[in-house]
């Protein structure tokens, strides 16, 4: 809970801890906070919903974790967002369509989750997104420029 303190922090790494437990609030009150890498833990349960009040936020790893819950649509308001790998977690539900709104976006990781639905229309505006992986998800996909453009995370996605 101090860590909502450092108000001045930018680069927090605490992967490979074997923390556990929920991601705490108190991260969220880190205003300054650039990079937030939480990967090889035992984290468990929603990601907070303040986490999309990191206005300065541009990297957010917490991959191999046990979280759970939907992804935010509050992470489309964090504008300075190009990194996000969030692999191998229990997350679940829609992709949220407000991640389209992170134009800068270049790394999207969420493979192996228990994410379902329609895969977002990212390809008009995610135009920086270099990465994108999806797959080990329950998919549908419906958007023949995605679905048929051989795009690797649309690998698991049953076409309807």
């Amino acid at each position: 809970e101090s860590f909502g303190t450092l108000a001045r922090l930018v680069y927090l790494y605490l992967y490979n801890n074997q923390l556990s437990g929920p991601i705490p609030d108190s991260l969220c009150n880190m205003s300054s906070l650039s990079s937030l890498q939480l990967d090889n833990n035992q984290l468990s349960g929603k990601v907070p919903d303040s986490l999309g009040n990191l206005a300065n936020l541009a990297t957010l790893s917490a991959e191999n974790n046990q979280l759970s819950g939907p992804i935010l649509d509050s992470l489309g308001n964090i504008g300075k967002l190009y990194y996000i790998k969030l692999n191998t977690n229990q997350l679940s539900g829609p992709i949220p369509a407000a991640l389209g709104k992170l134009i800068g976006l270049q790394f999207l990781d969420l493979r192996n989750n228990q994410l379902s639905g329609e895969i977002p229309d990212f390809d008009t505006t995610l135009l920086d997104l270099t990465l994108c992986d999806m797959e080990g998800n329950n998919f549908t996909c419906s958007n023949s420029f995605i679905c048929q453009s051989g795009y690797p995370f649309c690998s698991d996605a049953k076409s309807i």
